[in-house]
């Protein structure tokens, strides 16, 4: 068997929080999952948890951040505050 990756994981803890708040919305879904997967903290210290690094924190934090900011918004931040390359996986 192998292994569990980053990405299982991260399905895991999804499901894990997804199968008792199975009523939650989906903005608050993704921020409970940015808080328990990355620690991407709710409100103002949240937006200085969006800019360190960590395992989840790349694919989170930019669903976190387009619940947050939207999707145009995130885009600039990622290209231009955090200098991730149009052609990553962040900058798409």
């Amino acid at each position: 068997m192998e292994e569990n990756n980053a990405c299982q994981k991260l399905a895991g803890l999804a499901a894990q929080i997804a199968a008792p708040n199975q009523y939650l919305s989906p903005t608050d879904f993704i921020l409970l999952l940015g808080e328990q997967s990355a620690g991407i903290r709710r409100g103002l210290p949240g937006l200085s948890d969006l800019g360190r690094g960590g395992q989840f924190r790349p694919f989170v934090g930019i669903a976190v951040s387009s619940v947050i900011f939207g999707s145009k918004l995130t885009v600039w931040l990622s290209e231009n505050v955090r200098r991730d390359s149009a052609r990553s996986p962040d900058g798409r």
